[in-house]
C-alpha cells in the first residue's frame, strides 16, 4: 500500500458504519460466518460497504475488483481475516477495520 495515509480524526472524521447485522448494509454482508472466501468478483457503487464482515473469522477476500463505494471492505470485530490482491478504485476508504472491546 504505497499510497496509504493515516487519518487524523481531527482533520478527517470517520463515521462508523452502524452496528446493524440484521439489516442489509453492503453489497456482500456476512455476520458471524467463519472460514469463507470471496474471490474474482466485481462490486461497484455501494453506498456503505462493498464487502461488510461482522464478527467473522478466517475469511479470505481476494482478487476482487471494488469501485465507487464508500468503503471497499469493512471488518468489525473479526479475527484472522485476510484481504489480498483486491483492486479498490474510487472509493472513500479501501479497508476499514474496527474492533471494539
Amino acid at each position: 500500500m504505497p499510497h496509504a495515509m493515516g487519518v487524523n480524526p481531527l482533520e478527517r472524521p470517520i463515521d462508523t458504519l452502524p452496528y446493524a447485522p440484521e439489516r442489509f448494509n453492503g453489497l456482500l454482508t456476512a455476520w458471524r460466518v467463519d472460514g469463507f472466501s470471496v474471490s474474482d468478483c466485481v462490486f461497484e457503487g455501494a453506498p456503505e460497504a462493498a464487502v461488510a464482515l461482522w464478527e467473522c473469522q478466517g475469511a479470505q477476500i481476494s482478487n476482487n475488483r471494488i469501485s465507487l463505494s464508500r468503503v471497499a471492505m469493512f471488518s468489525h470485530a473479526g479475527r484472522d481475516n485476510v484481504f489480498f490482491g483486491n483492486d479498490c478504485a474510487e472509493s472513500v476508504f479501501g479497508v476499514y477495520l474496527a474492533h471494539f472491546a
